[in-house]
């Protein structure tokens, strides 16, 4: 593979990131705004199946996340390894890693909160 096509590959990891986040606060906006509109009102049923179906797909979106990242570090090492061409210093593989787990760990922690955020809609004082 020549540098180029690595270099290429590698924009397209970051490319795959920034989708993946963004597809991310779009869902995670979704179930906030379904929450705050009609939370209260849907029955138990729709309530497990909006729940579920979000659930779902955000920890695809946040499994996705995590397995593009790890291989975003690997090409840009094994980049860094071969070639003097590269334009950003990705420092420490360790650093790179905490920032890896750190985002995951933020997008997990909005899961949660969003999930909390649906339960005290549902579960008001009246």
């Amino acid at each position: 593979m020549t540098e180029y096509e690595m270099g290429e590959l590698l924009y397209n990891t970051y490319d795959t990131l920034w989708e993946t986040s963004q597809m991310y606060f779009t869902l995670v906006s979704a179930y906030l705004v379904v929450a705050w509109l009609v939370g209260d009102k849907l029955t138990r049923g729709q309530y497990f199946i909006v729940t579920a179906l979000y659930l779902f797909w955000a920890m695809g979106i946040i499994q996705t996340q995590i397995f593009t990242g790890l291989g975003t570090i690997r090409l840009a090492s094994r980049i860094a390894s071969q070639s003097d061409l590269l334009l950003i210093d990705y420092g420490s593989g360790a650093a790179m890693f905490a920032g890896i787990y750190g985002f995951t760990a933020v997008m997990v922690c909005g899961v949660v909160a969003s999930l909390y955020f649906m339960w005290s809609i549902r579960h008001q004082e009246s």
